[in-house]
C-alpha cells in the first residue's frame, strides 16, 4: 500500500510480496506533474528493469486490445 491507496487487483491466494517498484506521479514545488521511482531495499537495479519491463509489455498489451475493442 503506497499512501492509503490499495492495488487496482488483489495478489492470487497465497502470493507472499517480497520487493516492490513503485512510479508516483506527483507534483513538484511549481505544481508541475513529475515522476518519481522507488523500489524496495532488497531489489536490485536489474530486477527492478525487469519487473518495469514486463508490466510496460503487460500494459502494452492491455492497450492493444482496448483499442481494437473501440
Amino acid at each position: 500500500m503506497i499512501f492509503n491507496l490499495t492495488p487496482t487487483q488483489d495478489l492470487p491466494d497465497r502470493f507472499t510480496p517480497v520487493e516492490a517498484v513503485a512510479i508516483i506521479k506527483c507534483l513538484d514545488e511549481d505544481g508541475d506533474p513529475a515522476l518519481v521511482l522507488r523500489t524496495t531495499e532488497g531489489l536490485t537495479g536489474w530486477e527492478a528493469v525487469g519487473m518495469l519491463t514486463a508490466a510496460l509489455d503487460t500494459q502494452r498489451s492491455d492497450l492493444r486490445e482496448d483499442f481494437g475493442e473501440d
